[in-house]
Order: C-alpha cells, then structure tokens, then sequence
C-alpha cells in the first residue's frame, strides 16, 4: 500500500512537500504562506524552479550562468542526494556555472558535497558569521 498523500509513483503535491518540508517548517510556522511566496516569485522572469522526485530546488537568476539557490525537502536524505543529481544535469544544461546557497544543515552540506565530488564539481562552504549559517558555493 502507497502513502495516502503521495500518489502511486510516490510523488507528493506541491502542497504536500512543503507542508512536510524541514527546511519550511524551520523557517515558518505556515507552510501556506510559504508556498503562496514561492509561487508569487516564481511569476517573475527571475526565479525558477526545478522538481526532482519531492524536492524543489528554487532559484533566482543573478546574472548569465550564477543563481542563488533554495531548496524545499520531503524526501530522506538518500533520496535527497539522487534528486540532487538529478537536478545538477538541469542546471548544468541550463548553463550555469556557479549556484550559492545558506544552510544551517550539517547533512544537505554533506549530500551536496556527495553529489559535487561524485561529478567533479567543486563546492566550497563558509560560515556567514551568522549562527550556524554556512554559505554554500557550487561551482558546476
């Protein structure tokens, strides 16, 4: 039997990954309005996004080939890292050659650095001088 809130394939409702998202739940009580912003900005000609199995990676162009990026989450880790390497051959196909990013997890710093090396993709990360931020740099 499926989880009841994915569908047979286990994909989630856009609702759903970001009712169930850590990285929403951490930053905001309403997912609602989590949701109801992302897809305001994703309007714009500046922000896109990419699905890869319950994860979103959403990203403002800054300028030709360097985006900054942000990610909504409802799939375990493993999962996460196969999404992400999934999600690397959109963006490398795109174009870009640079994505940044800030996170306070010590275990989506440790995925993206899986995904970087198993390509050969160099990423760096930083602490902001913010509590427990690290900024984090793909360079595809």
């Amino acid at each position: 039997m499926s989880h009841p809130l994915k569908d047979a394939s286990g994909r989630m409702s856009s609702q759903e990954i970001f009712k169930n998202s850590k990285e929403v739940a951490k930053y905001s009580n309403d997912w609602k309005e989590v949701y109801a912003q992302v897809q305001a900005l994703l309007q714009t000609d500046k922000v896109r996004c990419i699905r890869s199995g319950n994860t979103f990676y959403i990203y403002e162009i800054k300028s030709p080939g360097v985006a900054n990026m942000f990610f909504v989450n409802a799939d375990p880790v493993r999962t996460f890292i196969r999404n992400t390497e999934e999600a690397l051959k959109g963006i490398k196909v795109a174009g870009f050659k640079q994505i940044t990013g800030q996170t306070d997890d010590m275990p989506t710093i440790q995925a993206l650095q899986t995904v970087a090396q198993k390509y050969g993709h160099e990423i760096t990360f930083e602490q902001t001088g913010e509590d427990g931020i690290y900024k984090v740099t793909l360079n595809v």
